[in-house]
């Protein structure tokens, strides 16, 4: 009879991957770094991760900004990290109520104008002419006497303009 003789092969150890695959969160709030080992790839670890973040660049009214995220973690005493950049969309402005800078008369534009309270930025608008708000009836501007004309016109409500100006003829003694 012959003997068994129980072989017994030393373990060849995990040969971990140089680097990680990493895995972001959509947010980038979170991270995972996985290191499989090239023996077996059933083999896997996946040690804790920190995330931090930092404003690179702020978001103005108008330009946009720039956040990174940064994901540490350590195995087998050896640091490993990987970044996420994303847009910070910039900000619009903020503005005020409008404000009249000059009035709009019968004739003459008027404008507003509102400021941004981020910023300062201005933004103006143009205010239309009112135009004539003309009187129905017809004023006397001049009465008649018996040896002079008289005038009378349409009379604007809310300026000194006059229209259709008409001769009021003398009365006559």
């Amino acid at each position: 009879e012959q003997e068994l003789t129980e072989l017994t092969t030393p373990a060849i150890g995990h040969d971990w991957s140089e680097s990680p695959v990493w895995t972001w969160a959509a947010d980038h709030s979170s991270a995972t770094a996985t290191f499989i080992c090239q023996n077996d790839s059933n083999h896997v670890e996946t040690p804790d991760v920190t995330v931090t973040s930092k404003i690179i660049k702020e978001a103005t009214c108008t330009m946009e900004g720039e956040k990174t995220y940064i994901a540490t973690v350590t195995f087998n005493s050896k640091d490993y990290t990987d970044t996420k950049t994303e847009v910070i969309s910039a900000t619009g402005h903020t503005f005020g109520e409008w404000i009249t800078v000059k009035s709009p008369n019968c004739t003459d534009k008027g404008s507003q104008q509102r400021t941004c309270s981020a910023c300062g930025f201005k933004e103006t608008k143009e205010l239309n002419a009112k135009g004539h708000d003309w009187q129905a009836d017809y004023t006397v501007d001049k009465e008649a006497t018996c040896t002079e004309a008289g005038s009378k016109s349409i009379h604007c409500n809310n300026c000194d303009a006059v229209k259709d100006s008409t001769v009021i003829p003398a009365t006559g003694h």
